[in-house]
């Protein structure tokens, strides 16, 4: 009796929730990594975020364990119409720019897009799977509409490629997570050609080889009404989303793994 209960009680809670879609805080932090369907760890890192503020931090790991370290940090100062991003890659070096009209800032997770699937269990947590048709899944405590999890489960030319969200909370940011230390110094560039020729070799924070490993899962996806969205399964493709999708989608265009990770600086 009572596990028909129980379940009565969930299916009523899946018909409320699929009423409408979960929201993501506007403050908070999560750390992701990749994983394929052979259970191999890509790359991992922490985003922190604030766009009430107007800041958006992105932290690369340099290792798979429990306590990894980081080797890259890039800060976006989206407060202005012209937002300014700034890099420190593995040496460390510096690098500061203002976006021009090619390049995206990282947007606040969006999903109007999604629609309800199942009640599932995610790690810990009762929750309610959303999905938006191309491989994307958000997951949402049943009982708090907490987002505990979220990732992208693609086919790319190696197979299923999943980012995962180990941790999430939607406490506001220290705003020390945002500002430039003092100890290194910061070249500015005005342009994407200039960061791209002087970084060439120094700013890689996901190696050459591991890019064009895991940027298939994009490259697939970019063409079409969600073109944008799928730049979202790789967070450092986000930045450079407009240059993949003209060279993926134009008339006569193809996009090799190998040129969509000279797009992103990453070979």
């Amino acid at each position: 009796m009572l596990a028909r209960v129980v379940l009565i009680a969930l299916a009523l809670a899946a018909v409320a929730s699929a009423m409408y879609p979960p929201i993501a805080p506007k403050m908070g932090t999560y750390t992701w990594e990749y994983t394929d369907d052979q259970g191999n760890d890509y790359a991992g890192g922490r985003t922190i975020y604030d766009y009430v503020s107007g800041y958006v931090r992105v932290e690369s790991w340099n290792t798979p364990d429990a306590n990894p370290g980081i080797n890259g940090v890039t800060i976006w100062d989206l407060r202005e119409n012209q937002p300014i991003v700034t890099t420190i890659d593995d040496q460390p070096q510096c690098i500061v720019q203002k976006l021009d009209s090619t390049v995206t800032a990282p947007p606040p997770p969006d999903f109007t897009g999604y629609s309800f699937s199942q009640v599932a269990y995610f790690n810990r947590a009762l929750t309610e799977q959303w999905t938006d048709g191309y491989g994307g899944v958000v997951y949402v405590d049943v009982f708090s509409r907490d987002i505990v999890g979220m990732g992208n489960v693609s086919d790319s030319d190696d197979g299923s490629l999943f980012m995962n969200i180990l941790s999430w909370s939607d406490a506001k940011p220290d705003g020390t997570e945002f500002l430039l230390p003092d100890t290194i110094k910061c070249t500015p560039f005005s342009n994407l050609s200039e960061v791209k020729r002087s970084t060439e070799e120094a700013s890689n924070i996901i190696v050459c080889g591991l890019c064009k490993k895991a940027i298939g899962a994009v490259i697939g996806k970019l063409c079409g009404a969600a073109g944008t969205a799928a730049c979202k399964i790789i967070p450092f493709t986000v930045p450079f989303c407009t240059q993949l999708k003209n060279a993926a989608c134009n008339k006569g265009s193809s996009l090799s793994s190998s040129k969509a990770c000279k797009i992103v600086k990453k070979c």
